[in-house]
């Protein structure tokens, strides 16, 4: 089941202290007499300071303060008496924003009735505090909150396969991370952040630094970010950025010093080319390598991104003995045999694409684009799925070898000046299995967005289209249920976004 997602920026919303600042008196300005009933009337009043210039002052702690911003510094100064900083705090100095994002969809199924079909409505709320207090230290906490109405735990479901249920609600904290600088050379951001390396539309083999890919149709990133120290340091003159990175988390949490990993990466600008390589060392495995680079020539823009990981820490299942889903009478049915084996060497993973812009009218884009994954770490035969799906080690678009996709954007098309279209086709060339899908964005209200979809999934017997059927089975008086795999016709969805 593919989920609908789309990224928008989150429109903050400012919190500031009110309040106002008394004004300065001069010594121009005449004092009214005092009020009968005041303190000053009934005790007296001891002469206020004068400072050398005329005037007025007031006193904190035995010294002279000149007006209210002074008189809180002093204030301050007196009862942490250390260094302040220099950088003075924004007008604005914390925001509170968030995403309300309500999705709905559903997914039918070969041979299923209408009322069988696959509902689902997973909402997401964002909710973000963003603390700005000077223009060299920023603080940032985004905390997401997922729920699904139709989540139903005694049956969590999927292409007629179980899996593993699920909070529901679930809350998940997304980044949490505090941003500052070394002498404004080296810039540090430390906490649970999001940091994604790669050039490509759909397949992003170089994303080292987090553990779960991104799903190629997927226009918002739904993963939560991964805790590191990044420290950067750009080299303006020479066109370079460098980046070193200590990592807390990834494959698996480090709670140990021996456990923490580490990256590097670098960045080089030239002209219309850029150009990143990069390495990522994690305990338990072997150093991953990774490099991406991006160019123009003429009219279009054309891109390639690789990774390389060991075949050592990416075992493969291979085939022993061949499944037997229709046995002759009398025989019975097997998902055949398979062990797990090591590939000699470093594995590539490799993506290379382009895409061209048509501009027409006023700020208007048709974008075309098309693009080639080849994965090292895939399988070239489907008879392996069913084996894949019952050990839990399907990993969907990274199952295949072979993978091509081609996309069209068309935004703000005609007169249709708040619309978007985006329509795309992903083939897996290995099993020759495919998905087509249509995507629109709509803003209306100013504010609200309005999104849509609908798929298809065609071929053979494959990964974006895959069906499976196997009989009940009684061993030693216990009875195995068949499985039944139903392969999916279309999805559709429908979603509301607002942010907050």
């Amino acid at each position: 089941m593919l989920s609908l997602v789309a990224a928008l920026a989150l429109a903050p919303v400012s919190m500031v202290d009110g309040g106002a600042v008394p004004p300065n008196l001069t010594p121009a300005a005449p004092r009214p007499p005092p009020d009968q009933f005041s303190e000053e009337a009934m005790f007296g009043s001891s002469p206020e300071p004068v400072a050398a210039d005329g005037g007025p002052e007031t006193s904190v702690d035995g010294g002279l303060v000149r007006d209210q911003a002074v008189r809180d510094q002093a204030i301050l100064e007196s009862r942490f008496p250390y260094e302040t900083a220099e950088e003075l705090p924004p007008n604005n100095p914390l925001t509170i924003g968030g995403l309300l994002y309500l999705r709905s969809q559903l997914s039918a199924s070969e041979g299923e009735p209408p009322s069988k079909y696959l509902l689902s409505a997973p909402f997401l709320l964002d909710t973000y505090l963003d603390a700005r207090p000077n223009d060299r230290v920023r603080g940032y906490v985004l905390v997401r909150t997922l729920f699904d109405p139709t989540y139903n735990p005694s049956q969590p479901t999927q292409y007629g396969l179980t899996l593993t249920p699920v909070s529901n609600p679930d809350f998940l904290i997304d980044q949490m991370w505090i941003k500052f600088d070394i002498a404004r050379e080296v810039f540090l951001t430390v906490g649970r952040q999001h940091v994604k390396w790669g050039a490509a539309h759909f397949w992003f083999p170089n994303d080292l630094l987090n553990p779960v890919k991104l799903t190629p149709l997927a226009v918002f990133d739904q993963r939560t970010g991964v805790t590191m120290v990044k420290a950067d340091l750009p080299l303006s003159a020479e066109n370079l950025n460098v980046y070193a990175i200590g990592l807390f988390e990834g494959l698996q949490q480090a709670n140990q010093l021996g456990e923490l990993g580490g990256a590097l990466r670098a960045e080089y600008v030239l002209g219309t080319v850029e150009l990143g390589v990069d390495m990522v060392s994690t305990l338990g495995q072997h150093n991953r390598y990774g490099a991406d680079v991006s160019f123009g020539i003429w009219d279009f823009d054309l891109y390639a991104e690789a990774a390389f990981t060991s075949g050592r820490d990416n075992p493969l299942y291979a085939e022993i003995v061949a499944p037997v889903f229709n046995p002759p009478a009398g025989q019975l049915p097997s998902f055949g045999s398979y062990r797990l084996y090591n590939p000699d060497g470093y594995q590539p993973q490799v993506v290379g694409g382009l895409n061209y812009s048509l501009r027409y009218g006023n700020n208007r884009v048709l974008t075309f684009g098309g693009e080639y994954f080849y994965n090292g770490l895939g399988y070239s035969d489907a008879s392996i799925y069913p084996w894949l799906f019952v050990n839990n080690a399907a990993t969907f678009f990274y199952l295949g070898q072979q993978y091509a996709g081609l996309y069209v954007l068309a935004d703000k098309p005609g007169s249709w000046y708040n619309s978007t279209f985006n329509f795309s086709t992903l083939g897996n060339l290995s099993d020759h299995t495919f998905i087509s899908r249509v995507d629109f964005f709509q803003t209306v209200l100013t504010h609200l967005r309005v999104e849509a979809f609908v798929d298809v999934h065609y071929g053979g017997d494959g990964e974006f289209h895959y069906s499976l059927s196997t009989p009940s089975l009684t061993f030693a008086g216990v009875t195995l249920p068949g499985l039944n795999v139903t392969a999916p016709v279309f999805d559709v969805g429908l979603a509301l976004r607002v942010s907050i």
